[in-house]
């Protein structure tokens, strides 16, 4: 981490803060962002790193952005104790780069060698302006590191970010969707986000989901909403790409309208729009917009692709995107009845065609080449 080591080498203090000293501790990976706090000034910070930005919000004074890393470190500039307080006690636990120790004021050592309920405080006056990140933090803490929130917690929450005036900025909201679909449990998040109301009041493009009913041959485990939940549970790895696409893959149906025997007609096409103007609005990567894009918009063409002609399908196979394609179709396809037959199918004919398009005799359909001497 050479932003760390800029400030330890200047002679500043450097702490890892919330969620970073906990993935330290944990030892998760960091998610693409850290949270440090230091006793630089600002404009002592400035000095040190010339590319460095202003968020302009509670996260952070300034972000450094490290291209070795492809990490953003967001950074604190603290005086005193009180200023490394999160907005719930879990997230006062920081981790000392200088003397590679562990700090932890509020006593939450036992909770995290155990996790279990969340200890959520009652609304106070600061919940007017900092409710909605209690809920964001409650629900990292779930995702993460194994909290659990129960009905009174998440009533607890939804009294937290009922009193608040403000949603949570861009920043915010950016990072709270990063590092909870780069947890263990994304599901758990999701609910309390949206039993909360958080979703209600930040993301209508997946509150949106909640109610659309859909076929119980099809999907026995409810709405476009639980379906949506369901299928992380069939996720094999973190990947914010294809978790990105499993949240929304369905977020065109609200807005689609039948056709015929078709519940859902183009939904796939009317959400893949939907959700790329929803990943630039929280300022997501435009490469990763672009995937997302793709991945949802394509999400039914694997359960064709042993059916149809190579020349029909040959356009979406080609994609490097395609192996992420597949892992996006196995997770959906396992939140279902149907079984994952045509899963295994689509890989097989993927598998034929690469075979046939890395050959120098035959076509990428199979057919032999024909050579003209």
């Amino acid at each position: 981490m050479q932003v760390v080591r800029t400030l330890i080498d200047t002679g500043y203090q450097a702490y890892l803060t919330g969620f970073s000293a906990l993935d330290r501790y944990f030892g998760l990976e960091d998610p693409g962002m850290v949270s440090l706090a230091t006793d630089a000034g600002l404009i002592d910070l400035c000095s040190l790193f010339e590319e460095a930005s202003f968020p302009g919000n509670y996260t952070a004074d300034v972000a450094v952005s490290d291209s070795q890393s492809n990490t953003c470190f967001l950074i604190r500039s603290v005086d005193h104790e009180a200023e490394f307080q999160g907005s719930l006690r879990y997230t006062s636990f920081r981790y000392d780069c200088l003397t590679h120790a562990y700090r932890d004021p509020e006593d939450i050592y036992w909770d995290l060698r155990n996790p279990g309920e969340l200890d959520i405080p009652l609304p106070d006056s600061s919940s007017v302006t900092r409710g909605w990140a209690v809920v964001s933090d409650a629900a990292i803490l779930a995702a993460r590191y194994g909290f659990t929130a129960g009905r009174e917690t998440v009533h607890m929450l939804a009294s937290h970010g009922q009193r608040c005036a403000m949603r949570l900025d861009q920043m915010e909201q950016h990072m709270l969707l990063r590092q909870v679909l780069l947890s263990r449990d994304p599901a758990s998040a999701l609910r309390i986000l949206m039993e909360s109301g958080f979703i209600d009041r930040h993301w209508p493009i997946i509150a949106a989901m909640r109610g659309i009913s859909q076929s119980k041959d099809f999907h026995p485990e409810g709405d476009v909403w639980e379906h949506t939940l369901e299928t992380f549970s069939y996720l094999k790895h973190p990947d914010l790409l294809v978790s990105l696409a499993l949240l929304l893959h369905d977020s065109g149906k609200p807005k689609s309208q039948r056709q015929g025997k078709n519940l859902f007609d183009q939904h796939a096409q009317i959400g893949s729009n939907m959700a790329a103007a929803f990943l630039s609005s929280l300022n997501f990567d435009a490469s990763l917009v672009r995937g997302a894009a793709f991945l949802i918009r394509e999400h039914m063409v694997p359960s064709y692709i042993p059916k149809l002609s190579v020349y029909r399908t040959e356009k979406t196979m080609n994609s490097p995107l395609f192996p992420q394609l597949l892992e996006l179709f196995r997770c959906d396809l396992s939140a279902t009845f149907q079984g994952i037959d045509s899963y295994y199918a689509a890989c097989e004919a993927y598998r034929r065609y690469l075979r046939h398009r890395n050959s120098p005799y035959r076509n990428s359909d199979g057919s032999l080449r024909r050579h003209h001497g």
